[in-house]
This record gives C-alpha cells, sequence and structure tokens, in this order.
C-alpha cells in the first residue's frame, strides 16, 4: 500500500481523454491508474497476466484491449514499469504536499512542546514559591497583618491555628514592612 490513499480525479479530463474507449477498455484503464497509484513507484509491471489481473479482465480480454489502453502509458527505462506521465505529476505534487505538512506538524509541535515546557516552569515556579511563601512566619507585632494564631482562633472557635493562605494585599504589605524595617536599621 503506498503513503497516498487517495487520487484525485479530473473527471473532465478524464472522459475528454477516454472518448474513444468502449465500456471495457475504459474501466481497465481507470483500474490501471488507480493500481499504479498504490504501488509504491507508481508504476505497473510489464507482466500482461498481472495487467490483465489487475484490470480484471481475462488475459484473452486483456491481449485484445492491451494496445489501446496502454497507449495512454510508457515504459520507464529506470525501473521497467509502466509509468502514466500525468499520475506521475500528481503523485510528485502529493508528496511534495505531504512532506510540507510534516515539516508543519513537526515545527507546531516543537512549538507546542516549547509553550507547554515553559509553562509547566512557570507552573513549577509558582508552586515553589508559594511553598516558600508559605512556610515563611510574618511579623506578628505588625498591626496591618492578621497572623494565623488570630484566624485559627476566630474561624476554629479558639482550637489550634488553621494552615491559611495570605492574601496578595497581606503578602505585599508584608514585603512592605520588612524592607521599611531594613531601611530603618540600616540607617
Amino acid at each position: 500500500m503506498a503513503d497516498f490513499p487517495y487520487v484525485q480525479i479530473w473527471v473532465a479530463d478524464f472522459m475528454g481523454d477516454t472518448q474513444h474507449l468502449d465500456c471495457l477498455e475504459s474501466g481497465a484503464y481507470l483500474l490501471l491508474l488507480f493500481a499504479a497509484w498504490r504501488s509504491p513507484e507508481c508504476g505497473l509491471p510489464d507482466d500482461d497476466r498481472k495487467l490483465a489481473r489487475m484490470s480484471r479482465c481475462s488475459l484473452k480480454q486483456w491481449l485484445r484491449i492491451r494496445g489501446v489502453v496502454l497507449g495512454f502509458w510508457t515504459i520507464n527505462p529506470q525501473d521497467g514499469r509502466w509509468h502514466q506521465k500525468r499520475l506521475d505529476e500528481v503523485r510528485r505534487k502529493a508528496a511534495i504536499k505531504s512532506i510540507k505538512a510534516t515539516q508543519s506538524a513537526q515545527v507546531m509541535w516543537l512549538k507546542r512542546q516549547e509553550t507547554w515546557s515553559a509553562d509547566a516552569e512557570r507552573r513549577q515556579s509558582e508552586r515553589n514559591a508559594n511553598h516558600s511563601h508559605n512556610q515563611t512566619r510574618y511579623d506578628s507585632s505588625s498591626s496591618d497583618i492578621s497572623t494565623d494564631a488570630a484566624r485559627g482562633s476566630a474561624l476554629n472557635g479558639g482550637s489550634a491555628p488553621r494552615a491559611t493562605v495570605p492574601s496578595v494585599k497581606e503578602r505585599v504589605t508584608a514585603l512592605a514592612v520588612a524592607h521599611r524595617r531594613k531601611l530603618a536599621s540600616s540607617a
């Protein structure tokens, strides 16, 4: 099986090129186009028995229509197979399109990996920052910040303090207080 599961058929061109063929010849030609498309080299063997089988004809029928049907094909001296010029061109374009799509998908995948990686690093940094921040004790002498103990006693009816995450305002205030103290102590 080839890498290309479908082939584009230009009906007007096909009909125009095959008006002189009868039903058996036209059907055999179309089946041979499909067989060549599915082959890795986009060609047909130079073997009348195989060509008859591919075109779904008896050998006697094939030998009668062979000249007319193979009039659309030429033997490629490099591989010894029958090739149809237009089919080879369509296959070449499909291969180029497939390569470009594969490359585009790989680039997109790499960009996603970079984004996911960056997002994962950012999330990990945030988790690390939150974890280390939650471990930090706040100065209980500051009147601007409620202590965990005060929260715990109010929320738990005087029981042991409950672990809480300070709000952004509390964190900023704590940093400002710490900064002011550092400046005051160095002066």
